[in-house]
């Protein structure tokens, strides 16, 4: 995250909530910040938070304000030029802002084109505005834009359906964007948060009462994560990941910051229960409340979720002598964890375990690291596995499955399809994944652990071939998002990340073939990624799996995420066959 560093941050609506959380963040990270919104006291007292938080973490941040309605376009425009002018360009613009305008519950029969215009007027239409003029500051400095959506646009609710409808636009937004501004170095996501007691209040504290009590019920009740109430800090966290070049990688995407909640849909009962909250014939604005004025009940572990809380843990990473599976074994141990690296090559496995000793001690800590050797895909090597991390580390923290095989046979079209090739690839790539999770969770529970598998951008993105290796990975992402339901109230969370080619993922034992890989992953993404010609590295995709598995994304559970710089937004390109072609043989 030191990459933020002296960088300028414009955060709307941060003169409380999830904003205010932002803003004061990223002042913590030595950035200098731009608060904006209506109440000029509130202002104020941002700005001290965030000057607080910067001369405790040992940073000279600068921090202005900028006082108005953004959805006004002359202070959209005066916002951007003010932080230009004191900062002297601009790094991250985090769209925060909002409205929620409701007549009765909003059912159809109670729609009007009034309230209507209004929420697409300020939830898009302004974030779009915004962006336009932000657009050509950010390309010279190659940043990067975070817009704050909401769960209801993956999982919608019968009433206020002018909020969701925008949302749904905003992420779409997010999308369309990412295509135009991937060629200039702009990156653009946007996170849909959960229920958050600070963001979604009345002024009158009875009501923002029954909304809180709302919110313990309904996540009490429905939420994998068993009763795990959002704070502002939460929804930050993953805010300030995704515009640090940690999330390089990530591009185009709209990630649920929710526990786990949108992979049970809203509850049965939830009309019923806003009702409640939302009397009819009220106008409903956000009401941000500080969130020390709630109940400590409601409140989370922690406000301060830093990476530092990999510190002392232990890990597993399977398949981790190179590649994707080494890089995220370096990054582990350099933020101060045990180790556990398993393969099948025993004089990669010793630099591998070499490799994260001295990465530990360059980074000023005293680690251990083991190894395990053989095929994790043997029952007995997976339990072999988990067991000597145990009995070593006496403890289990996270496992990183990372582990995956590719069999083509004629590249694996129909033709030529066999069921010995298919059933190889579905107990390397799924089978051996399911049973090590099985075998890792009941020392998972005892430590309220993660999981983060690694996926590939293939099982989302059809192609003609390999058909097989695609087929196993869209059956792990499933197996990420069934397996969250039943892990979550145990209180183990489980992710996975979908990447990019990656030259040094997918390669043969041959040098030439490797090298054919690396035209091929060149050719592509000059031609079709968003992002142009940016090939990733496997350090890109390690940084993204310590992220899921730190605390700073508690709230992200069940999510498999494209970490492929927006080659996902355009699908395949029309040539793929025949590029692969050159790179995978028939028969090999």
């Amino acid at each position: 995250m030191s990459s933020l560093l002296g960088k300028s941050v414009i955060v709307t609506g941060s003169s409380s909530g999830i904003g205010l959380a932002t803003a004061v963040l990223f002042a913590s990270k030595g950035s200098n910040v731009t608060v904006c919104g209506r109440d000029a006291a509130r202002l104020q007292d941002a700005v001290k938070a965030c000057e607080d938080s910067a001369q405790k973490a040992g940073h000279r941040s600068k921090i202005i304000s900028v006082q108005g309605d953004i959805g006004d376009s002359t202070v959209i425009k005066n916002t951007v030029e003010q932080t230009v002018k004191a900062f002297g360009g601009l790094d991250v613009l985090v769209s925060n802002h909002g409205i929620a305008l409701s007549k009765t519950n909003e059912l159809l029969a109670d729609w009007t084109q009034e309230f209507f215009d209004k929420s697409m007027d300020t939830n898009v239409r302004s974030v779009i505005e915004l962006i336009q003029h932000a657009a050509p500051h950010l390309e010279k400095t190659r940043g990067n834009v975070v817009c704050v959506s909401s769960l209801v646009s993956l999982a919608p609710v019968s009433q206020s359906m002018n909020y969701q409808i925008s949302k749904a636009a905003l992420d779409h937004m997010v999308r369309c964007l990412a295509l135009q501004l991937g060629p200039k170095g702009i990156r653009i996501n946007s996170i849909c948060p959960t229920y958050v007691p600070s963001r979604l209040t009345r002024s009158v504290e009875q009501s923002m009462q029954a909304f809180i009590d709302i919110i313990g019920l309904v996540t009490e009740r429905e939420q994998p994560l068993q009763g795990q109430v959002s704070g502002p800090e939460e929804q930050a966290e993953v805010i300030l990941f995704l515009a640090s070049d940690a999330a390089r990688m990530v591009h185009g995407q709209s990630i649920a910051v929710d526990g786990g909640l949108v992979l049970k849909g809203q509850p049965a009962n939830f009309p019923q229960l806003f009702a409640e909250f939302m009397q009819p014939q009220k106008t409903l604005r956000f009401v941000f409340k500080t969130w020390d004025t709630f109940p400590p009940t409601i409140k989370t572990r922690s406000k301060e979720i830093i990476m530092s809380s990999l510190k002392g843990k232990t890990v597993i990473v399977t398949g981790s002598s190179s590649g994707i599976g080494l890089a995220t074994a370096l990054l582990f141990a350099s933020k101060g964890c045990n180790v556990t690296v398993t393969g099948r090559n025993p004089e990669r496995l010793q630099k591998a375990v070499g490799g994260c000793v001295k990465a530990g001690e360059i980074a000023g800590f005293k680690i251990k690291v083991i190894s395990v050797g053989g095929d994790i895909s043997d029952s007995a090597v997976i339990k072999n596995t988990v067991e000597k991390t145990v009995e070593a580390f006496g403890r289990l923290d996270v496992v990183v499955a990372n582990h995956g095989i590719t069999v083509n046979k004629g590249n694996a079209s129909l033709e030529t399809w066999t069921q010995e090739c298919f059933d190889t690839s579905m107990k390397v790539n799924v089978g051996s994944v399911i049973e090590l999770i099985q075998v890792a969770v009941p020392h998972l529970e005892k430590t309220r652990g993660n999981v983060v598998c690694v996926s590939s951008l293939g099982s989302t993105m059809a192609s003609v071939q390999p058909q097989n290796y695609l087929i196993s990975k869209a059956s792990l992402d499933h197996v990420v998002r069934c397996l969250a339901l039943q892990l979550g109230p145990k209180g183990i969370r489980i992710n996975a990340i979908n990447p990019t080619f990656t030259p040094t993922r997918l390669v043969r034992e041959l040098d030439p073939s490797m090298q054919a890989l690396v035209g091929v992953v060149q050719q592509l993404t000059n031609q079709e990624q968003p992002l142009q010609g940016q090939v990733s590295k496997p350090e890109e995709q390690a940084e993204v799996i310590v992220f899921l598995a730190s605390d700073a994304a508690r709230m992200v559970h069940g999510q498999c995420l494209a970490v492929d710089g927006g080659l996902s937004l355009k699908g395949q390109p029309s040539n793929f066959p025949a590029l692969f072609a050159q790179f995978v043989p028939p028969q090999k």
